[in-house]
């Protein structure tokens, strides 16, 4: 699963010893480069089911994007986009996508990054990353990723 990705890349559970994840630009994306593998693995913060609530596993990948963007002032703005899975209404989807942004915006501006450099924005389900029904393809839709603007 990605978040194993992202926590081995990150010094979590499953790695030794911590290091700085490599965090890099490929055009609007930004990833981290996985130690294990080498691999760029993209920044997305996963969700529970219905949840705009932070998993600790997601500190290792912010806090890494936090001290990237800290370390990258020329990076003027960049779009925390909220997804959700296809389940609910359009409405409410919307809503809890937005939450979800912003719940890492918040994160983010925590560690210090400066909130104008940052743009939440939702999509609902409007943007599946995988497609399907059942719970493999609605854990991966249930995520926030990050667009760099300018």
């Amino acid at each position: 699963m990605l978040v194993v990705g992202l926590l081995a890349a990150c010094g979590g559970p499953q790695s030794r010893p911590a290091m700085k994840p490599k965090v890099i630009i490929e055009g609007t994306s930004i990833f981290i480069i996985n130690a294990a593998t080498s691999e760029q693995v993209p920044i997305e913060i996963p969700f529970h089911v219905n949840s705009d609530v932070l998993d600790p596993e997601s500190d290792g990948p912010l806090d890494a994007l936090a001290d990237f963007l800290a370390d990258n002032p020329d990076l003027a703005l960049v779009e925390v986009q909220g997804h959700s899975d296809e389940r609910g209404t359009p409405e409410h989807n919307l809503d809890l996508s937005k939450r979800r942004a912003k719940a890492v915006v918040a994160y983010l501006t925590g560690k210090g990054v400066d909130a104008g450099r940052l743009r939440s924005k939702g999509y609902g389900a409007n943007r599946p990353s995988a497609t399907g029904t059942g719970e493999t393809a609605w854990s991966q839709n249930r995520r926030v990723e990050f667009v760099i603007i300018r």
